[in-house]
């Protein structure tokens, strides 16, 4: 799916920089201040952060990784992003992979090891999983591998034994 032109003109990267008392290039000027806000993206897509049970942002040991879904010319893509708590500054934005459209945002957990695992794709298509390659690192993700039937709206948790749970809506008809 692509990326609908009237977002382009809407000025949702400067929308989201007002929100936090600037202007786009002063949100995005060194050195990044957790304090002041950082825009994670001027190509979100309009769902980037919806879909409320879905958890994007994980906490590990000083370290913030935070999801979105972008929206360009090429289709919707899932992101993540680090904030390292002891420096205030973000890594660059890193592509977990693909989504069918704007439902398809990231849900995303940790375990003990301190891995990430994302659950994305799907608005009544089966999910996609990664988990990252390096505990409390978002650069780099195993292979993708996908399951589930006509699912939407994931939410994933990780119990005591690392054994990972998903909740979903699953539709199971035409509606």
């Amino acid at each position: 799916m692509r990326r609908r032109d009237f977002l382009a003109t809407l000025g949702v990267g400067a929308a989201g920089a007002i929100s936090w008392g600037g202007t786009v290039s002063d949100v995005l000027a060194e050195p990044l201040n957790p304090e002041t806000g950082f825009l994670l993206s001027t190509t979100g897509c309009s769902a980037a952060t919806a879909h409320p049970a879905a958890n994007k942002i994980v906490t590990v040991d000083g370290k913030t990784h935070v999801g979105w879904l972008d929206s360009d010319n090429e289709g919707f893509k899932v992101r993540v992003r680090t904030l390292n708590r002891a420096s205030g500054h973000w890594s660059p934005k890193y592509t977990v992979g693909d989504a069918f459209d704007n439902h398809g945002g990231p849900a995303l957990t940790v375990d003990s090891k301190g891995f990430l695992h994302a659950v994305y794709y799907p608005h009544h298509h089966s999910f996609r999983y990664r988990r990252s390659t390096r505990p409390n690192d978002a650069s780099e993700w195993t292979n993708e591998v996908s399951f589930g039937k006509r699912c939407t709206y994931p939410s994933p948790v990780c119990g005591r034994d690392d054994t990972l749970y998903l909740a979903c809506r699953e539709s199971g008809g035409p509606q």
